[in-house]
């Protein structure tokens, strides 16, 4: 899901969807594949775009959590910059 947060023209936030909408498949891909839960950080570490912002990977994640697909387990762990972030699961 694209936010529109910067008034991009129609043509320009359809194209911005479709990029997102193949992060947020990307993923959920490497979630799945994962045999524990999961963070922002450990899904950064196996993301096979070099320099993609840990930022899109949690909006995706966010992303995902609000469609259903994931769920936060209630637990926390060290994020990539030392502040703790939410583990998930596939549900």
């Amino acid at each position: 899901m694209y936010h529109n947060t910067t008034q991009e023209t129609a043509t320009q936030v359809i194209a911005f969807s479709q990029k997102t909408k193949k992060q947020d498949d990307l993923i959920l891909e490497i979630a799945t594949q994962m045999e524990k839960p999961f963070s922002a950080k450990d899904i950064y570490k196996r993301y096979p775009i070099a320099n993609v912002p840990i930022t899109s990977i949690r909006r995706a994640i966010n992303t995902l959590f609000n469609k259903y697909k994931i769920v936060r387990t209630g637990n926390k762990v060290e994020g990539l910059y030392g502040k703790p972030e939410y583990q998930y699961k596939i549900i």
